[in-house]
């Protein structure tokens, strides 16, 4: 295997200018090492190891399409699979663009016959160079080279560029590793993430002394055959969709890469279809297709029995490391089906959904502050700690107090209670909707709601501080109602306005004149006075409704009481027959009839 020659220091040492001062002893100097003027480039291109393919260097012309720019060599590789005959000049080590071309003498050394992929690349960047990294081709390369030219001058969670529709060196090397993660995740079968798709080797070499890089070649060749047989079942879904179809392998690789640009496989780049996938019909299913089924191209050998093939091929490709862990079964790769989406971070959420599609621990950045949600303490940025916060991802929604998943905000019912918030004095609270003395106290707890001084259990009109009694039960309070007691006495006329019983009282003594047995508190009770509601009166001998105190003539016998004989005895001829000043008619004629039993013996008489 060829390697690169002492390339560190040939870059050190070209760098050196010797400027030698006047007089100096130039015969003493000693002789200054003058580096390589080339450098041998070494590696192989796999789809299985390709033989007798010409290989090619470019200088990366980012301003290029293909980002091919000035050939700077041919080489080939080798019967072993080997890079052959490829020096690159020292002086021209930047960025260069590789590609390996099957012609018709191209073998696949795992199958024996012509590559079923005839066109593969990868990028040999300026620290490549400088570490001698053996260099290897695939369709990984392939796909991520064309990835990364896609995406190169993107802004956003996952590339760097400046947008200025104008690819850089620095935003295609900054792309490409990105690009490499996104293939990987995609359509690497499972590929663990310590795999390299550009520096690992996908065949057995003189490197690998462990079984953990034999675990790693296994993986990375059980992905490449794996994809290898995906890209011949999209051409072959073409031609039988189309018997016309041209799509060729390298056509499908740069299609698969354009579709992948926008982070899903689905026959489109965001809203364009792929030309290249017009004839094939359901490409997320062909992508997707279970592993165990696919077949190493050109052979009924199962992907999932690369080991032995790898084992096998070291007798071609010269290679004398130690296999019996590939061949006794103690490595056994088991791939997965590939996905349509890429997740290189491998959270679980896709990267084109993915806020932080580089960090496993964060996925959403609801504020959009640069912060992940599971780091950040205020996810929407509202002011409110998300622990605090019943809508952590609603920049509008803070509360949620019913409980009901509307937030305060948006629900028309806070507290769920059944009184919009709009007619809810508490509208956070279940068990108040009314403060009718607005004390802060809602009615159901304030024990006085009108807060008029009487308790709500006592007022009539515990909502209405202008009222407290209806004495008479008629929904009109006393203070409104013109009569309080419904009696039909105005309570401006009633000496009783809250007693139905009672409308006077003549003597104002407090008793009403219905209870009270005389009315006009004369003595002489009402059922014997003839005014029992004057004071002043209490007789009308001659019924003629004058008070006899009144009445000059209270018998009403035509003599006035002065010179009446008898005046409350009728008798206009005033006849006193016994001329003792009282008349006949109401002289008391005394009889008297002696009780000779109650006679004593005289004998008290004095």
């Amino acid at each position: 295997m060829y390697k690169l020659n002492n390339i560190t220091a040939a870059i050190v040492l070209s760098s050196i200018t010797i400027v030698m001062g006047c007089g100096s002893d130039s015969d003493n100097t000693t002789p200054v090492p003058q580096p390589p003027s080339t450098i041998s480039l070494s590696g192989s291109g796999v789809k299985g190891p390709i033989a007798g393919a010409k290989v090619l260097a470019y200088l990366m012309n980012t301003s290029s399409p293909n980002l091919k720019g000035t050939l700077i060599d041919e080489g080939a590789t080798d019967s072993s699979a080997q890079i052959v005959d490829l020096a690159l000049p020292t002086q021209q080590l930047t960025s260069v663009l590789l590609e390996i071309i099957a012609d018709t003498d191209t073998t696949d050394i795992t199958t024996g016959l012509s590559p079923v992929i005839t066109q593969l690349k990868t990028v040999v960047t300026p620290s490549m160079f400088a570490a001698g990294q053996v260099i290897f081709a695939t369709p990984f390369t392939s796909v991520a080279v064309d990835l990364a030219i896609t995406n190169a001058d993107k802004s956003d969670a996952l590339y760097s560029g400046n947008i200025d529709g104008v690819i850089s060196e620095a935003e295609l090397l900054a792309a490409l590793p990105i690009a490499a993660s996104q293939v990987k995740s995609a359509l690497g079968f499972g590929l663990l993430d310590d795999i390299d798709i550009f520096s690992t080797a996908p065949l057995v070499t003189n490197s690998q002394t462990t079984s953990n890089a034999l675990t790693q070649v296994a993986a990375y060749r059980t992905a490449i055959e794996a994809l290898s047989a995906v890209i011949l079942n999209i051409q072959a879904n073409a031609l039988a969709n189309n018997n016309s179809s041209v799509l060729t392998s390298d056509d499908a690789m740069s299609a698969i890469a354009l579709d992948l640009s926008d982070g899903e496989i689905n026959g489109q780049n965001g809203d364009q279809a792929i030309a290249a996938f017009s004839d094939v019909v359901d490409i997320v299913s062909v992508i997707m297709v279970d592993p165990s089924t696919l077949k190493i191209p050109s052979t009924d050998i199962a992907v999932t029995d690369i080991e032995n093939i790898l084992a096998s091929e070291i007798t071609i490709t010269g290679t004398s490391a130690n296999v019996s862990a590939l061949q006794d079964g103690s490595i056994n790769v088991t791939p997965v089906a590939a996905r349509v989406n890429s997740d290189i971070d491998g959270d679980g959420v896709a990267d084109r959904y993915d806020a932080f599609p580089k960090n496993p621990g964060e996925d959403l950045d609801t504020d959009n502050d640069g912060m992940g949600n599971n780091a950040d303490t205020d996810d929407d940025n509202d002011g409110v700690l998300d622990i605090e916060d019943a809508f952590p991802l609603d920049p509008l929604e803070t509360l949620d107090t019913d409980i009901d998943g509307i937030g305060n905000n948006a629900d028309p019912d806070d507290d769920n209670d059944s009184v919009l918030d709009a007619e809810d004095a508490f509208p956070l609270d279940p068990l108040e909707t009314l403060d009718t003395d607005i004390d802060g106290i809602g009615n159901n707890a304030d024990p006085d709601d009108d807060n008029d001084g009487v308790l709500d259990a006592e007022d009539a009109f515990p909502l209405d501080p202008l009222e407290t009694l209806d004495t008479d039960i008629d929904s009109i309070g006393n203070n409104a109602d013109p009569d309080d007691d419904n009696d039909g006495v105005l309570d401006a006329e009633d000496a009783f306005p809250l007693d139905p019983l009672e409308t006077l009282d003549t003597d104002i003594d407090g008793i009403g004149n219905n209870a009270d047995p005389d009315d006009d508190n004369d003595g002489v009770l009402d059922a014997e006075d003839a005014f029992p509601f004057d004071p002043l009166e209490t007789l009308d001998t001659d019924n003629d409704g004058i008070g006899n105190n009144a009445d000059t003539d209270d018998d009403n016998d035509g003599i006035e009481d002065p010179t009446d004989n008898c005046p409350l005895v009728a008798n206009p001829d005033q006849k006193d027959i016994d001329q003792n000043g009282t008349g006949d008619r109401c002289q008391v004629i005394t009889t008297g009839i002696f009780d000779i039993s109650k006679w004593d013996d005289g004998s008290t008489f004095k």
